[in-house]
């Protein structure tokens, strides 16, 4: 069965998926992009952090426009 859903819903709800995510400042972060290609090839920034509430992700690759992600919808151990 094929899902109606898109990548990136799947990115952010599905519990089956392990991500390492960190953050750093901007700097860092692209020289640690820069030296790594060779040792970590799908390592690659996401998004950038900022004072606020909730968590934003850019709506499609590149985009500057931000959706807000539900952390309801997300894969709670333990809840059914």
């Amino acid at each position: 069965m094929t899902s109606k859903r898109n990548a990136l819903d799947h990115a952010l709800y599905d519990g089956e998926d392990h991500e390492l995510v960190l953050t750093l400042a901007p700097t860092r972060a692209r020289e640690l992009l820069a030296k790594s290609s060779r040792h970590v090839p799908g390592l690659f920034i996401l998004g950038r952090a900022r004072e606020g509430r909730g968590l934003f992700v850019p709506r499609h690759e590149g985009s500057e426009e931000l959706m807000r992600v539900d952390p309801r919808r997300g894969w709670s151990h333990g809840r059914s």
